[in-house]
């Protein structure tokens, strides 16, 4: 394939492995070929200076090619191999014998020229008793008969190995195609014109004479006696020639007897005349395939209403023009049927003609025949013997359809026809006559009406494949390393020729032979890529996929500094080490060597107060400016610098106790000694060191700089800001803001240690807020039973009782007023009872509390004499109780100002305390005149309607 690049200059490198082309990989000059020999993926980028193309990049699927002949067929591998098989007289198989063998090959044999096997067709044709192969250079080679000069070489000797066609002077080269007939060979050569050699009989040579013969190539010729030019394809039948033009029209010449030239029945024609569409006149058109045979020819054609239908002309014997008939002669074009109905055959891609039946080939991989089936050569069992409409070819179980195949070949002499076809994966199948070995099945007797598989043959042959891999034994300049490849061949490893090895674009060794492995010594410092060629013994070769390595510089005091670097920044090898910090920077030789800055510069250029080399280690840029805190362990970007601590501890913050302080954090609070645990508070302040490292306050101090005996970080942790109120009871435990702090306790948690009891209610009664435990002893935990009452301390608490008296009233003997000092508990009710007998009792009007808090309260005397001694109680209710049983729960009547002791008169549910005719059980303010009922209203935004 020709690879070019217009730009002046441009160096084309190229790979075959698919990987992406480097500088390193095969060279290809601009308007040059790479020969491909087998199916792959080309990809090629051209380079000029530091400008680099896009890759070009395209698949390559080569299936090789058949050509039937009279009795022996010629086969091309993708690889450019030719084989053959069938009759070995005259040579015609080109495989050295003797020319007068008179012995068959079965089965394939390789055809060769006199320095060897052929390895590099790329086209072939099998005539009468003679082959055609046209090489990667554009040179015709032939073999065989030789009696007309249909070999090409001016001689008249029959040859069994290839000898190249020649022209009146010099050799005849640059071709595209070949073909070969009856005594009659040609080519064509790439600039459009036909060059034909051998008998002139019938005027086969199409160069206007019909006797004699001749051993060189010349032109076709038209009536004019002018070259036919502007030809892409020709084919060949017994003694007739065809030509498909560039523009879709077919031109014919020679014998012409049964009309199989497509200008009408008639005698011979000695120049190219244009195949007619009827006998009313007009160019046959838009053909895309042709081949001829014995007495007849077919094309295919495309355009807007001819969908790939297939045209034939000449004789009609047997049915081998597919229009419904099996005898006569048509002289013009007739149109393939597949039934009387009729209906056409389409979507044909390639046609076949053979002696005496016709194969066609659809878009779909499958195989159309019609003509003479008494041998089997149309591949269906149920065809009849002379088949006039074209039927579909068998598979060789009888089952369905031949599948996937991608050529065709119609061979064969009179009567005795046979067929050919290849599938997509190489595989040759055969089916019809045998009896010269033209099915290459070991035998050249009978014949066989299905196809059947080539044993040993793939006109697609495994390629070579390798890998490679890199061993680096010394890694440190001069170093050393090995490649080892590892090569696969379908025909085993003793089908491998050489693999070569390349390392940095220079190939570099090459091995003949296992084991596959090249040492590489004296390796300077740098990266090396690498990769591997095979080749085996058909040429065909196989390319690795890359891999690489590097060599390093020597580093001789294993400082990690390598001596070059040193030598250029220091003068030598020995005065710094990978530590060593000579310019003071905060950053070692080690990591300047890493980021490639001077080691021997501490220079500020943006200012900062931090060098530069430093800011570029640790942030990469010099975007700081000394104030920030990149690793957030509250410490500054220039603290840590000048105190040469870590500035860059992320994301583990350089936690060497693991005590959840960054090691920064806690060197620059605390002293040396001074335990830094997280749970401690160092400042007394009432917050720990984590938390204080958590809200990014000052460990060390307890400063209250609004004054009110609040430490301000104490504040801050719990309320997120100072300035709170000293004497606010945000979590109504009863203690104040002030007295949370002096006993350290939550402040926004009614109940500090979480056992049930609030911390006023602890602290009143002297047991221990910060601890939900028991203590047998001082028994002041929640399980305890401080007073010996039979209730525990958490059960007094829940039930609003006294925890320190056995009894629920406090005797009080002191003289007027009276003091009492009462702990309530929250969502309690407290009614305050007072005697001076113990039996009757007296109301404290209106008295409730429903809060934690300490009451204290001064009880007067009634009937206006004071006794000696008062005895002051409290009555405990929850808010759903009713302690009167008057259906109205305590809290309902104590908030709507009723006596919730009192079930009877202005008190009772029947009663009317606020005189609105409403009695108090149905009154929702019993004391209040107005009922004040709420109503809710909905409207609709649609049309402003409302529902209540």
């Amino acid at each position: 394939m020709t690879v070019t690049c217009a730009t002046p200059g441009a160096v084309i490198h190229y790979t075959l492995n698919g990987a992406e082309p480097t500088e390193f990989d095969p060279v290809v000059s601009s308007g040059n070929s790479v020969l491909l020999k087998r199916s792959l993926t080309l990809k090629a980028k051209a380079w000029v200076s530091s400008d680099v193309s896009s890759t070009a990049s395209m698949a390559y699927g080569i299936t090789g090619e058949i050509s039937s002949g009279a009795q022996h067929v010629l086969s091309l591998k993708s690889n450019g191999v030719v084989n053959a098989w069938g009759p070995q007289l005259y040579g015609r198989l080109g495989n050295g014998v003797a020319v007068t063998t008179n012995t068959d090959a079965t089965s394939p044999v390789s055809s060769a020229r006199s320095s060897g096997a052929i390895t590099n067709g790329v086209a072939l044709a099998a005539g009468y008793y003679q082959s055609v192969v046209l090489d990667s250079f554009g040179n015709p080679w032939c073999f065989g008969y030789n009696s007309f000069g249909e070999l090409g070489n001016n001689g008249s000797s029959h040859s069994s190995t290839a000898v190249q066609v020649v022209k009146s002077s010099g050799n005849l080269g640059g071709c595209i195609a070949v073909a070969a007939g009856q005594y009659m060979s040609g080519a064509l050569s790439f600039d459009g014109k036909v060059y034909t050699w051998g008998s002139h009989a019938n005027g086969r040579l199409g160069f206007g004479m019909t006797t004699g013969s001749r051993g060189y190539a010349d032109t076709v010729r038209t009536a004019l006696n002018t070259d036919l030019t502007g030809i892409s394809a020709i084919e060949f039948g017994d003694t007739q020639g065809l030509a498909l033009a560039s523009d879709g029209k077919v031109w014919g010449w020679g014998a012409n007897t049964n009309g199989q030239l497509g200008t009408g029945v008639g005698g011979n024609q000695a120049y190219a005349a244009k195949v007619q569409i009827s006998s009313s006149g007009g160019d046959l058109t838009d053909v895309t395939d042709i081949s001829s045979a014995d007495n007849h020819s077919a094309v295919v054609r495309w355009n807007g209403s001819e969908q790939g239908t297939v045209w034939t002309f000449g004789n009609d014997g047997n049915g081998r023009l597919g229009d419904g008939n099996t005898s006569g002669n048509v002289g013009y074009p007739t149109k393939v049927k597949t039934s009387s109905t009729p209906t056409y055959l389409t979507n044909i891609v390639q046609v076949s003609a053979g002696s005496a039946h016709t194969l066609a080939l659809d878009a779909s991989g499958h195989v159309w025949a019609w003509g003479y089936n008494g041998l089997g050569a149309l591949g269906n069992p149920s065809a009849a013997n002379n088949t006039a409409f074209a039927t579909q070819v068998r598979n060789p179980s009888d089952t369905g359809a031949l599948q996937n195949i991608v050529w065709i070949s119609a061979g064969g002499i009179t009567a005795n026809n046979f067929s050919v076809a290849v599938a997509a994966d190489g595989t040759v199948y055969t089916w019809g006559v045998n009896n010269n070995g033209q099915l290459a099945n070991g035998s050249n007797t009978g014949s066989r009406s299905l196809p059947a598989a080539v044993a040993n043959l793939k006109l697609l042959p495994g390629s070579p494949d390798t890998t490679l891999s890199a061993t680096v034994s010394q890694s440190v300049s001069p170093g050393a390393a090995t490649l080892t490849a590892a090569p696969t061949d379908p025909d085993g490893t003793g089908n491998i020729q050489k693999v070569e090895f390349y390392s940095a674009g220079a190939l570099v060794g090459t091995k003949t032979a296992a084991p596959w492995v090249l040492g590489l010594t004296g390796l300077s410092a740098g990266s090396y890529y690498n990769y591997a060629v095979v080749t085996d013994s058909d040429g065909n070769q196989g390319f690795s996929l890359p891999t690489t390595f590097s060599i390093i510089s020597s580093d001789a005091d294993g400082d990690g500094l390598l001596d070059a670097w040193e030598t250029s920044w220091f003068g030598n090898t020995t005065s710094q080490s990978g530590s060593g910090d000579p310019d003071g920077d905060g950053v070692t030789n080690a990591q300047e060597y890493g980021q490639g800055t001077n080691p021997l510069s501490p220079a500020d250029g943006d200012g900062d107060g931090l060098p530069d080399d430093w800011e570029i280690y640790y942030f990469g840029n010099l975007s700081r400016n000394g104030t920030e805190d990149y690793d957030h362990d509250g410490l500054s970007d220039s603290w840590e610098f000048h105190h040469k601590t870590t500035v860059k501890s992320l994301p583990a913050q350089l936690d060497s106790d693991g005590d959840g302080l960054p090691d920064d954090w806690e060197n620059y609070y605390f002293t040396t000694g001074v335990s830094t645990n997280p749970g401690d508070d160092y400042d007394q302040d009432g917050v720990s060191n984590a938390d204080e490292y958590a809200l990014g306050l000052n460990p060390a101090s307890d400063a209250d700089g609004d004054g009110n005996h609040m430490a301000d970080d104490w504040e801050i942790f719990w309320f997120g800001s100072a300035s709170q109120d000293p004497d606010a009871d945000p979590d109504g435990d009863g203690l104040t803001n002030a007295q949370e702090y002096a006993l350290r306790l939550n402040p926004v948690n009614a109940d500090t240690d979480g056992d049930g009891m609030p911390d006023g209610y602890e602290v009143y009664y002297q047991f221990a807020p910060k601890s939900a435990a028991n203590d047998p002893v001082l028994k002041n935990g929640p399980g305890d039973d401080k007073d010996g009452d039979g209730l525990t301390n958490l059960q007094e608490a829940q039930k609003g009782r006294i925890a320190n008296s056995a009894g629920e009233y406090l005797q009080v003997t002191s003289t007027s007023p009276k003091a009492i000092k009462w702990f309530a508990v929250r969502d309690k009710y407290y009614r305050l009872q007072w005697s001076t007998n113990m039996t009757t009792w007296t109301n404290e009007p209106n008295y409730y509390v429903g809060a934690n808090q300490e009451i204290s309260r001064l009880v007067s005397a009634v009937a206006g004499s004071e006794p000696s001694v008062i005895y002051v109680r409290a009555l405990v209710s929850d808010r759903v109780d009713d302690k009167d049983g008057d259906g109205m729960t305590d809290d309902w009547e104590i908030a709507h100002g009723l006596d919730p002791y009192s079930d009877s008169g202005a008190n009772g549910p029947s009663g009317d305390s606020d005189g609105d005719g409403v009695p108090n059980s149905h009154d929702t303010r019993p004391n209040s005149a107005s009922s004040g009922a709420l109503t809710i209203t909905i409207t609709s935004p649609a049309n402003g309607s409302t529902v209540p």
